[in-house]
């Protein structure tokens, strides 16, 4: 089935020129609006960091005094514990004390006057008697001050047993609002790690954006130097036929016993996946060009050509001409060697959107 082939148009002109200078300047003015981004981002990205190390310190210190807090604690509670042992003690001395008080009390109240009058018949003199009388005053003062001592005693381990659980409590609050404060930077330190990836993702997006600008302001700039070149060329032509100095005439060719071959496989590597047009058409481009007085006048010569066929230069060509090639090439080239020239180009390309001419599956010829 025969493919479509679009007419001929007029070639690029300067405007065209002008049109895709422009279109490499706003490419380039996008690249560097991304690339103004990217260090933006990047920035952020950096401030973000710093910032995270600083939430990063403060919750190293936060651990730290969290550490320092649980210790006080656990001595604060072992301070409790041992003061609470002090008190006990204190209380039974103080009960035993008084229990022994109340003993000597009830013995000498159960001994009434007539202690006092035994005392007085049993004393050799009354100074004698006076001395017992003061020895029984001072043993019950001596109970009242012992007793008292034991009192302020167990009162000041009491007042230092509430002192420790008030400080235990103010150190257990103090660890509550430290954890509280360790939980809100974390949850800071999340949220920043979150932004930190977010920075990224965009900067990952941009760079990616940024390399896609820059392949494409390189494709143009490519394009932009073929259509130069092109419009160049075609200004010499036209320069040419104005000063007669264009001559481009018919040269006959008696074909060669390789022919065949060397054209099935230049038609391969150049158009083996295109259709059976397109390797009409490539076969034609090669037999124009013999046929002109501008190219070699031999099928071989014409495709050695230096610089005029990618496969001959890459050692494509030499590889398929030693391991053969596909029977639809060596059809076409048979047509094409018979005389079924198809266009009058002497030049073909990958579509490119600049050079123009017919367009026969991915190939332009002109």
């Amino acid at each position: 089935m025969l493919m479509a082939v679009t007419p001929v148009v007029s070639f690029a002109t300067s405007s065209s020129i002008s049109e895709l200078e422009q279109e490499i300047q706003e490419d380039e003015q996008n690249r560097e609006n991304l690339d103004s981004q990217i260090d933006e981002l990047e920035e952020a990205k950096k401030q973000m960091e710093s910032y995270m190390e600083d939430l990063n310190i403060q919750i190293w210190d936060i651990n730290d005094k969290l550490v320092k807090l649980n210790e006080q604690v656990a001595q604060k509670e072992d301070q409790i514990q041992k003061n609470d042992k002090k008190l006990q003690k204190a209380k039974q001395v103080e009960e035993e004390q008084f229990e022994s008080m109340k003993l000597r009390i009830q013995y000498m109240y159960e001994m009434g006057d007539s202690s006092y009058a035994e005392l007085l018949v049993t004393a050799g003199s009354f100074s004698e008697f006076l001395n017992k009388t003061e020895y029984v005053n001072e043993l019950a003062e001596y109970d009242r001050n012992m007793l008292d001592d034991y009192k302020n005693t167990r009162q000041s381990i009491a007042n230092t047993q509430k002192e420790l659980k008030e400080q235990k409590s103010e150190l257990i609050d103090l660890q509550q609002q430290t954890e509280e404060k360790q939980e809100e930077l974390q949850n800071k330190l999340d949220n920043a790690q979150v932004d930190k990836e977010k920075y990224a993702s965009q900067i990952a997006q941009a760079e990616q954006l940024a390399q896609k600008y820059e392949e494409q302001i390189n494709a143009k700039r490519n394009s932009l130097q073929e259509l130069k070149a092109e419009e160049e060329r075609r200004r010499k032509e036209e320069e040419a036929r104005r000063n007669n100095t264009y001559k481009d005439t018919y040269v006959e060719y008696e074909g060669q016993a390789d022919d065949l071959v060397l054209l099935a496989t230049i038609i391969y590597c150049e158009a083996g996946g295109e259709p059976y047009e397109g390797k009409l058409a490539v076969g034609s481009v090669v037999m124009n060009r013999v046929h002109s007085s501008r190219f070699p006048n031999s099928v071989s010569a014409v495709i050695y050509q230096s610089g005029q066929f990618t496969p001959v230069s890459s050692g494509r060509y030499a590889v398929a001409l030693a391991s053969g090639v596909p029977q639809s090439c060596y059809d076409a080239a048979k047509e094409v060697l018979g005389g079924n020239i198809t266009g009058n180009w002497l030049f073909f390309r990958t579509i490119n959107g600049i050079v123009q001419g017919d367009y026969i599956g991915g190939h332009v010829f002109y």
